[in-house]
């Protein structure tokens, strides 16, 4: 028998979801076909798709405040953007406390509608790294500091200890995903 440390384990590889290759491998997470009775967990996001991974632009939608909050998204060469030529979109300012309190309120918004969710993603959206990184000074130090995983876990601290005060039970999950992957310097995930 095993004990795993982490409450869930998984892979997106469609081939390693049967369900008896699952428990061999110690992966319980909720595309893996595995029962209750076989370690199986589920976790329930607000749906599938646009809420369970890469949701800066779930929750903060440039159509919706790039316009008049151009300062929440990314500094690129001098200037704001959310999209550039060679990738769909670019990131966050992190940096920015006006953003960070409509990021909450966004979150805590889309959970009481959606009050059988026991998992929220909080993660950069897909290809958001070089060369399309957020550059101004303060996400620029802050990043030096932590390096872009550090920084990233250290938003989603934040966040879910604002959404604990409404959501105790609530999880988190975010991503080590293309620039974000080596490990942070100073910051432990809560």
């Amino acid at each position: 028998r095993y004990a795993p440390v982490l409450e869930t384990r998984e892979t997106t590889d469609y081939r390693a979801l049967d369900g008896n290759w699952s428990v061999k491998s110690k992966l319980n997470g909720r595309k893996h076909r595995v029962g209750a009775h076989q370690g199986g967990k589920s976790i329930n996001y607000i749906a599938q798709s646009k809420w369970s991974s890469h949701t800066f632009w779930t929750v903060i939608p440039p159509n919706v405040y790039f316009e008049s909050h151009p300062e929440w998204f990314s500094l690129i060469d001098g200037e704001r953007v959310h999209k550039v030529p060679q990738y769909s979109g670019t990131s966050l300012c992190l940096t920015n406390e006006e953003m960070f309190r409509q990021y909450v309120e966004n979150s805590k918004l889309a959970l009481n509608w959606h009050p059988w969710a026991d998992n929220y993603d909080i993660s950069q959206i897909d290809d958001a790294g070089e060369p399309n990184r957020r550059m101004c000074a303060p996400c620029t130090a802050l990043e030096e500091e932590h390096n872009p995983s550090g920084f990233i876990i250290q938003l989603a601290n934040t966040v879910l200890v604002e959404l604990h005060k409404n959501f105790p039970e609530l999880m988190c999950s975010t991503w080590a995903h293309h620039h974000s992957q080596p490990h942070p310097r100073h910051t432990n995930p809560h």
